[in-house]
């Protein structure tokens, strides 16, 4: 489980490793259509531009093409970086993903890499498997093996190398996953393969913790050393009345003081939605003692093609807002049609089957805030409601 103050966290890297950032976090945020994220880096007392990220959808609000570019001091100009293009199943789920670099020498897109995925009946992806671009032809780099248990809860994970003397896969790391009652994970623990003595190794542990609206309250991270779980980072997440996310701290495990000593720091600013309208990531500066500001992340959205009636005005939602249940009112024969509540983040909190054509579900459980439902019938786009 990643949240979106794990991917803002500036360490050092690329601008290419930034791309693959933030790409899948909006990736993660399938209902919001955000068009452009803009990173900015702190330059004395200005926001200086950074890299800017652009996305294209389809009519069914499938996410199809992505482009990264960088700014360009010299010239005051964005210039390509990478782009990816998304192909998508008919039910909306990735079917691959195509990401290429630009060649300056060529003024050109140059094939980089390429990740297929499979899904099971329940639509939880199972396998994908990452090749990349060597002289002209696709070779196998990384695979990824997914187990879920009986509720659709993931449970394990397993990494894969490709090993181009012998065209095997061989083992890579594995992650262990402990759920709570409602899908949400509890525990991560993490493993590597020791390729010399052929077992595996404990290497982290992430414990996650959570609010009464089962929103991340707080986790933390340990590395195994020397036979024990030991202390490394910890994630502390605020969320204001409306239950979005205003801040998280970043914090290290200080050896020598058994202290939490500061790392970052991002604020959100949202929109009234509550989709995230910037986040602004500081560092702490020890010397000082005093928050230093390193990024901007700024976010922007096309209008959603969606509604409370659809384009074919075949299916609504009433009432809406709503507090306890919602009335899914179709006048099609939708009688076995699967549906699912999409938070905003991208998760499914719900799913269930249209029985009949007015359909009670009950959204008690839910946390105040905009959701989205979905159906398998791709010919309608997804219905937003809001829950009080």
């Amino acid at each position: 489980m990643k949240t979106p103050t794990n991917l803002c966290k500036r360490k050092s890297g690329t601008l290419l490793s930034l791309f693959f950032l933030l790409t899948l976090w909006s990736s993660s945020i399938k209902g919001q259509n955000v068009q452009t994220i803009l990173t900015e880096t702190w330059n004395v007392a200005l926001w200086d531009n950074q890299a800017k990220q652009t996305n294209t959808y389809n009519s069914s609000n499938y996410l199809t093409d992505t482009l990264f570019e960088i700014w360009d001091t010299n010239t005051t100009n964005w210039i390509n970086a990478v782009k990816s293009n998304y192909n998508n199943n008919p039910n909306g789920t990735l079917n691959m993903v195509v990401t290429q670099v630009w060649d300056t020498g060529s003024s050109s897109w140059v094939n980089s890499q390429k990740t297929t995925y499979t899904y099971n009946s329940s639509n939880k992806v199972i396998n994908f498997v990452t090749e990349i671009w060597v002289i002209s032809a696709w070779q196998n780099a990384v695979r990824q093996t997914n187990t879920y248990d009986s509720s659709s809860f993931l449970t394990y994970s397993l990494n894969e190398l490709w090993n181009n003397s012998t065209l095997v896969w061989v083992n890579s790391t594995q992650n262990f996953y402990t759920n709570n009652l409602i899908g949400a994970i509890s525990q991560t623990i993490s493993q590597s393969w020791d390729i010399g003595l052929g077992i595996w190794n404990n290497v982290s542990r992430t414990i996650y913790n959570y609010t009464p609206t089962n929103k991340l309250s707080f986790l933390i991270s340990e590395n195994w050393i020397t036979g024990n779980w030991q202390n490394s980072q910890k994630e502390t997440l605020t969320y204001d009345a409306n239950d979005y996310l205003i801040l998280s701290l970043n914090q290290d495990w200080d050896v020598l003081s058994s202290l939490w000593i500061n790392d970052s720091l991002s604020s959100f600013t949202n929109n009234p939605d509550g989709t995230v309208y910037q986040i602004v990531i500081q560092d702490w500066n020890i010397a000082t003692l005093a928050w230093d500001n390193s990024n901007r992340i700024t976010y922007t959205y096309l209008p959603l093609a969606v509604a409370d009636f659809s384009a074919i005005n075949s299916i609504y939602i009433a009432p809406n807002p709503a507090s306890d249940n919602i009335m899914i009112n179709s006048k099609l024969n939708w009688t076995g049609i699967n549906y699912k509540i999409i938070d905003q983040m991208g998760r499914e909190v719900s799913n269930g089957v249209i029985n009949s054509a007015l359909e009670s579900v009950n959204i008690k459980q839910l946390s105040s805030g905009t959701y989205y439902l979905k159906t398998e019938a791709n010919s309608v786009p997804a219905i937003r409601f809001i829950k009080h």
